[in-house]
């Protein structure tokens, strides 16, 4: 029998590998194949083609299938040609049976290739050869596991850590035979302890007899076993194993992996699940455990595994992600400019496919481009990743804002910076890690997880760590000096702005000399000088480093791709090799004196220049001179030391977080109690909502995306829109239903309030684009009449005669923008319905301990010291673990007391500085021109000369009768009368001594003179001092900050807005407002202190920590 065929078909669609072999062990490529086998696969081929090229239209179809067969054998299995027909193989007599052209036996081999070595295929008649990954060829770090223990197990992803071969000894797991397994068990009996995979120690369960399998006949043993005897087997791949690295600071610090024997001496994992246990591959040392029953096994996958604990409970962002290679990879793939032929693309794409995917279809895009060549970009590879096939159901919806964002108009970035997603498929913008990494609810898997499953969310960033590590090793991308090395254009501007710099900095330091430097608001002369030389010298570094990076080819450069992908760095870190260093820190300012008046000997003393106080001009290219080395180490030496101590200080105050939190738990009743059954909160958070499950800021749902995830998704053309009343009407009668009744009224006002929005703005749109019902009627028409003529004359176009009908001057695009119809208003209050009540918080839960792991956790990333400006270049107040330890301590006294008070009068400076002069506190020292002493005949006094210039000028309400009135009160001056002070003028005020004993006159005069400058004569006693700020983020707006305490008084001050005046001394406020007042003080300073940090935290747990501290209407620490 012969059949037709064509050349094209044999020698170039051939569904077989590469010489490879196909296998889910371990792995052997051509490097491992001997010379004989490689030269006989490519004779086979030779011998094919020369049979192909001469009698090509008369091959015998039987001869044809065995040769095939044959070649497929070899490159497969590495196995010898099968040359005798006895050896064939039944599948292949049955396709010859079957296949009567060679069409038809095309199909059947590539059916049967598939089912037999689970060989994925592409649509487009592209056919993929996988090539399994082993650890020879990926990194040692592999995670996706493919053996055939996990292969049958319904949606499972294991995430495996790599385990030594001596510790897999040693870890053993106690089996109980059975006659499923009794074979598999005497085996390891036999190989005993020293052979991997073995067993240590047989046990009987009714003596409880335990023998060494290191001795003895363990031939003889294993034959001996019986069902239900127990067998100490060594650990194998596929167990489940607790990784743990200490310190155990949060819950996620110990999760559940498979475990997968590996030779060499090291634990290997991936990077991806570095950040659970803040880990490193720097000699970190971790620990693992073995459970030891079916059930803790158990336990341990469905609480600890990795799929289960993505999120974070600290706030709910992910907290496994993406990470370095991984985003290089992604950030380079999904460039404008990056494009694959088939070939490339397909192998690309089997790099996907592992485990359960091994058998997926995969539907392969149109390509972008067909001529000259078809070509496919690296957007729709990644495109590939979020959804292989159209029957995947996983589909996501993202608009956001990467980091190469330029703020020029989302849809036209000119960095390719605004990320587009629409319906799984990337639309627009290159990836990095705002959408890919840990830390934010912007992301691809954290979208995966919430609209799709845990499964949906790691296969994906398993597919993308696959794939983008494929390309990496193929494209290559390393770092060397050339991408370091500034241009001569950027040297020279970079002199230019150092030296520009300097003139200004020494133009300062000269004014403060003559004494012509304008003050800053609440800064003395030297406080000023040190605000604008940092200004400046600030403005020297980011201006270099703009240079920099427009210096600097953004395609090209290693560095700088790290940066803005997210990978590694930052900005700062490449201007700091390439243009300058910058100015060095110490304790939030420059560098101090420390050699007699001087920072270093090789300086003048008092020296105010930017090279003696600490800049660096150099950058790590050029070289640092000795000076500026001397100060670069000083700031890291700071660094260090701060590292060090804050480890003892956040562990003892987390240590005591977790024992004041621990027995709290979420009752049936959903209230949270204590071990004693004391009631601490009504309901958690006072919405009874887990953190872990919102989506939102502290909201269960982010309203906005899920609206337009609704919009995309569900299309329902069939449908006419709504009005903006319809959508209001709408919404508001399905909440009264029953089926809506599990959200609480706050969060159904909060969708009211956000449809009603939304409504404005469709209705808004209609209105400006003049779009109507009937116009959405004339739409339907059309279409109508279209789809009518279609099926009648059964062609793919038509052109239909508008003559007699409206023409419609609107386009059609218009009637898709801002449309909502009710279905998908349904679907949207359907998925709310949902979102919210899987955010209930379920009773039992600990919310005690995970509010103290949340608090104490990110506390290890504060600094020790921090010291913020608080608006004012001269106020400082402390943050950072010290301030975190104030709050919880309850201290009496702050280290930086602050009050923030807001006036009656907003807009008017004058009226700020009358009541500054009424808050902060004047000596009278401060406002006389000097205090002497006057000696006569008959008398002596004092003679107090007041400068009436300067108070007109702070605008302070002082008048002589108040100065005496403050010098007779004043506790110092208990013996001065009335009688004893005189005004002579309206500047001068005699103060009189009525001693009778002339030396004890003496020295009363002395006395006095030494305590008058000192008196408080206007404003507040334990006020420092007040400071003036200019809010103009919403308008012209004054408002003071107070430095000390006396909230009431501060209160009581005429023109100052009691109801908008806040401290930060708990205990102020506990006396001054209650206990309620100092309860949201101490949420408020808490956020704030953790978000001047970056670190997000949900308010929930802060709440739980303040009611804990409160609840008994005294504070507990």
């Amino acid at each position: 029998m012969s059949i037709e065929i064509t050349e094209k078909e044999i020698l170039y669609d051939n569904p077989y590998a590469p010489i490879v072999k196909f296998s889910y062990s371990n792995n052997i490529d051509d490097e491992d194949m001997t010379d004989d086998e490689i030269s006989s696969n490519i004779i086979n081929d030779n011998l094919l083609y020369t049979s192909l090229e001469h009698s090509f239209k008369a091959f015998s179809l039987e001869d044809l299938v065995k040769s095939f067969d044959n070649t497929i054998n070899t490159c497969f299995f590495n196995e010898q040609i099968i040359e005798s027909e006895e050896f064939l193989p039944i599948k292949q007599i049955d396709l010859i049976s079957t296949s009567n052209t060679w069409s038809n036996l095309i199909e059947n081999l590539q059916t049967s290739l598939r089912h037999d070595l689970k060989l994925p295929h592409i649509t487009k008649n592209c056919h993929i050869a996988m090539n399994n990954i082993n650890e020879k060829n990926f990194f040692d770090n592999e995670f996706i596991s493919i053996d055939d223990l996990n292969e049958d197990k319904e949606e499972e992803f294991p995430i495996d850590t790599m385990i030594p071969i001596h510790v897999a000894k040693i870890m053993s797991y106690p089996e109980i035979v059975n006659k499923t397994n009794i074979e598999f068990i005497r085996q390891l009996v036999r190989n005993g302890p020293d052979v991997h995979p073995g067993a240590n120690f047989i046990i009987h369960p009714k003596t409880e007899q335990k023998k060494f399998l290191k001795y003895g006949d363990r031939n003889d043993m294993a034959a001996k076993l019986r069902y239900g005897d127990i067998v100490e087997r060594h650990l194998i791949d596929g167990d489940v194993v607790l990784f743990n690295r200490q310190p155990s600071l949060h819950r996620l610090s110990i999760m559940a992996l498979y475990a997968r024997v590996m030779p060499h001496r090291t634990f290997r994992f991936n990077e991806c699940i570095c950040s659970p246990f803040n880990a490193d591959f720097d000699g970190d040392e971790m620990n693992l455990h073995l459970p030891q029953t079916e059930e803790a096994k158990a336990e341990a996958l469905v609480l600890m595994g990795t799929k289960s604990n993505l999120v974070t409970p600290r706030n709910g962002e992910m907290i496994i992600g993406a990470t370095q290679d991984f985003l290089t990879g992604a950030y380079l793939i999904t460039q404008r400019d990056v494009f694959f032929d088939r070939a490339k693309a397909c192998q690309l794409l089997t790099w996907i496919l592992t485990n359960k995917d091994g058998l997926e279809k995969i539907d392969l895009p149109p390509p972008t481009i067909y001529k000259p060549c078809q070509l496919w970009t690296g957007k729709q590879l990644f495109n590939v990743i979020l959804r292989l096939n159209n029957s995947c159901k996983d589909i996501i919806n993202l608009r956001a804002k990467g980091k190469a964002y330029s703020g020029e108009g989302e849809d036209l970035c000119c960095n390719d910076g605004f990320i587009v997603i629409r319906n799984s498929r990337l639309l627009l913008g290159c990836i990095d890690k705002s959408v890919l990494g840990a830390n934010g609810k912007t992301n691809v898997f954290y979208l995966l997880l919430r609209d799709c499953s845990e499964v949906a969310a790691a296969v994906a960033m398993a597919r993308l760590a696959r794939l983008t590590s494929y390309y990496l090793m193929n494209r290559g991308f390393s770092i060397g000096l050339i991408d370091v090395t500034p241009g001569e254009n950027l040297l020279k501007a970079k002199r230019a702005l150092v030296t520009e710099g300097y003139d200004k900095c020494n133009s300062y330091i000269q004014q403060l000399k003559e004494n012509s430097l304008p003050l800053q608001p609440g800064c003395s002369p030297e406080q000023t000088l040190e605000s604008k030389i940092l200004k400046e010298l600030s403005d020297v570094r980011e201006s270099a480093g703009k240079l920099c990076l427009q210096e600097l080819q953004r395609s090209s450069n290693s560095p700088l791709i790290m940066a803005i992908s997210g990978s590694k760095g930052s900005n700062i870190n490449i201007s700091q090799m390439v243009a300058c260093v910058g100015q060095q820190a110490i304790s939030g300012s420059r560098v101090p004196n420390g050699f007699e008046d001087r920072s270093l000997p090789h300086f003048e003393k008092d020296s105010k220049i930017p090279a003696a106080k600490g800049f660096v001009e150099n950058s790590f290219y050029s070289g640092l001179t000795p000076t500026e080395f001397f100060f670069h180490t000083m700031g890291g030496r700071e660094g260090l030391v701060d590292t060090a101590v804050k480890t003892a200080e956040t562990g003892y105050m987390q240590r005591r977080l977790v024992k004041c939190l621990e027995d709290l738990c979420c009752q049936y009743d959903m209230t949270i109690r204590t071990s004693t059954n004391d009631i601490v909160q009504f309901t958690y958070g006072g919405d009874s909502l887990d953190p872990i499950f919102l989506e939102g800021k502290d909201q269960p749902v982010d309203y906005e995306r899920i609206y337009q995830h609704v919009r995309a998704k569900y299309r329902y053309n069939d449908e006419y829109p709504l009005n903006g009343n319809d959508m209001n009407d709408y919404i508001y009668q399905q909440l009264q239903q029953n089926e809506y009744s599990i959200m609480d009224e706050e969060y159904k006002s909060q969708i009211i309030k956000f449809i009603h929005n939304v409504s404005l703005k469709v209705d808004q749109f209609r209105i400006k684009y003049r779009i109507n019902d009937n116009s959405m009627a004339i739409i339907d028409e059309d279409e109508q009449e279209l789809q009518s003529n279609l099926n009648q004359k059964r062609v793919s176009t038509i052109i239909i005669n508008r003559s007699n009908k409206k023409q419609r001057s609107i386009p059609n695009v218009l009637y898709e923008i801002e449309r909502c119809t009710k279905s998908q208003l349904y679907e949207f209050l359907q998925l709310c319905k949902y979102k919210y009540g899987r955010a209930r918080l379920e009773p039992g839960t600990a919310v005690g301990a995970l509010c103290a792991q949340s608090i104490g956790e990110p506390a290890t990333q504060m600094t020790l010291k921090t010291f913020h400006f608080a608006g004012v270049a001269s106020m400082n107040i402390t943050l950072g673990v010290p301030r975190i330890k104030e709050i919880i301590n309850a201290v009496k006294t702050p280290s930086t007391p602050l009050i923030t008070t807001e006036l009656i009068n907003e807009q008017d400076q004058n009226f700020a500085r009358k009541v500054k002069g009424r808050i902060e506190k004047t000596y009278l020292g401060q406002i006389s021109q000097y205090i002497e002493e006057v000696y006569e005949c008959d008398d002596c006094y004092l003679l107090i000369k007041l400068d009436l210039d300067r108070i007109r000028l702070l605008q302070l309400e002082i008048t002589p009768m108040s100065i005496i009135d403050s010098i007779v009160t004043d506790k110092k001056m208990k013996k001065v009368k009335y009688n004893q002070l005189e005004l002579i003028s309206s500047d001068i005020i005699t103060l009189h001594v009525n001693d009778t004993s002339k030396g004890n006159m003496y020295y009363t005069i002395k006395r006095y003179k030494e305590v008058l400058p000192n008196i408080v004569v206007k404003g507040i006693s334990t006020v420092d001092r007040a400071v003036i700020t200019l809010d103009d983020k919403n308008g012209i707006k004054y408002k003071l900050f107070v430095e000390g305490e006396g909230m009431r008084d501060v209160m009581g001050i005429q023109g100052v807005n009691a109801n908008k005046t806040i401290s930060n001394n708990t205990m102020e406020v506990f006396r001054c407002l209650g206990i309620e007042a100092a309860r949201t003080t101490i949420i408020n300073e808490i956020v704030y202190t953790m978000g001047s940090h970056g670190i997000g935290l949900d308010v929930r747990h802060v709440m739980l920590l303040a009611d804990l501290m409160t609840y008994k209407v005294k504070f507990l620490y």
